[in-house]
């Protein structure tokens, strides 16, 4: 793990061998924010992904667009764990309590 400005790097391997680089953003001292990270492009087809798009993610926020998730069977190609639909932005925004 590595700490570049407000980003933390972290180095690992996919299921399948592959390097793959994870980047946490929104680190500070106290440690990492919850918070999801909308990918633009599905990470098996590069279909652009767009706020209101139905996109579906793993617990590591891998993201796939439907049409790849359907031929994947639900299951991330990089960790094989459960893809599921990513939540979608409101029309407006609001104070959330939490954060």
């Amino acid at each position: 793990m590595k700490i570049i400005g407000n980003s933390v790097i972290i180095p690992c391997k996919s299921i399948s061998g592959k390097n793959i680089i994870y980047v946490a953003s929104n680190y500070n001292k106290k440690g990492l924010k919850a918070m999801l990270e909308m990918r633009k492009k599905c990470e098996k087809c590069s279909v652009e992904l767009h706020d209101q798009s139905d996109a579906y993610i793993c617990v590591h926020e891998c993201t796939y667009c439907e049409t790849c998730t359907s031929e994947m069977n639900h299951v991330c190609m990089n960790c094989n764990g459960e893809l599921v639909r990513r939540p979608k932005a409101g029309a407006q925004i609001v104070s959330c309590p939490l954060t």
